[in-house]
């Protein structure tokens, strides 16, 4: 079976515990492909491949100083133009964590560990219809965009016909040269 590239998500965790505790509860979905990065700089490395969304343990824990913690993943990311959502979990619950990632651009935080892991499915699923409505209001202002070019393009034409005298104002008689 062929990967679909369009459900890609990417989820950075060097905790290999919950690592497996994610993998194991996305094991069944054939909706989205998961590819796991233990480094920041690996999974940024990747941005290229345009993921749906990256998953970022907010206590994400840097090792050497070339690694970036969770808030300045969130802001590489947004400062590349990426329309991937970024999302944040963690295995605690706070409010002012919540507010604090919400206010710097993440699509959401969701505590994980026993139930909430449908949650994190659900946020997926919002983000994939996210993705679709904007998909298809861009393709809505492309064929928005033709058509009017296209209209531009005859008004522009007939425009040149008559100034150019090849056609009377009067009858509409072709004058030959």
């Amino acid at each position: 079976m062929k990967a679909r590239t369009e459900n890609l998500v990417f989820v950075i965790e060097n905790n290999h515990f919950r690592e497996d505790k994610i993998h194991e509860n996305f094991v069944h979905d054939h909706d989205h492909v998961f590819e796991y990065f233990a480094s920041s700089s690996a999974c940024l490395a990747q941005m290229h491949r345009h993921p749906m969304a990256v998953l970022i343990d907010y206590e994400l824990k840097t090792f050497n100083h070339l690694e970036s913690d969770a808030l300045k993943i969130l802001s590489t990311i947004k400062e590349n133009k990426h329309h991937t959502q970024v999302v944040f979990f963690a295995g605690k619950d706070s409010l002012e964590v919540s507010k604090d990632v919400i206010a710097h651009g993440a699509y959401d935080y969701v505590v994980v560990g026993g139930t909430q892991y449908l949650r994190l499915r659900k946020v997926l699923e919002n983000i994939e219809r996210l993705r679709k409505h904007v998909l298809s209001e861009k393709k809505a202002r492309l064929m928005t965009w033709i058509i009017f070019a296209l209209y531009t393009g005859v008004i522009i034409g007939i425009s040149i016909i008559y100034l150019k005298g090849y056609l009377h104002a009067g009858g509409g008689e072709l004058i030959m040269p």
